[in-house]
C-alpha cells in the first residue's frame, strides 16, 4: 500500500517499499524579532 500527498508544486509517495521521507514546513521569522534572534544562535 502506498500513500500519495502533494502540494501545489511537488508530489510525496509514501510506502513500506519507499524510502524515508521527511515531511514539515518551513520557518518564516519575518517580523518576529524573538525566533529570529533564536535562528541565528
Amino acid at each position: 500500500m502506498e500513500t500519495r500527498v502533494s502540494s501545489a508544486t511537488k508530489e510525496v509517495v509514501i510506502g513500506d517499499d519507499q524510502p524515508t521521507v521527511l515531511i514539515g514546513e518551513r520557518i518564516n521569522p519575518t517580523g518576529k524579532k524573538r525566533m529570529s534572534e533564536a535562528l541565528k544562535s
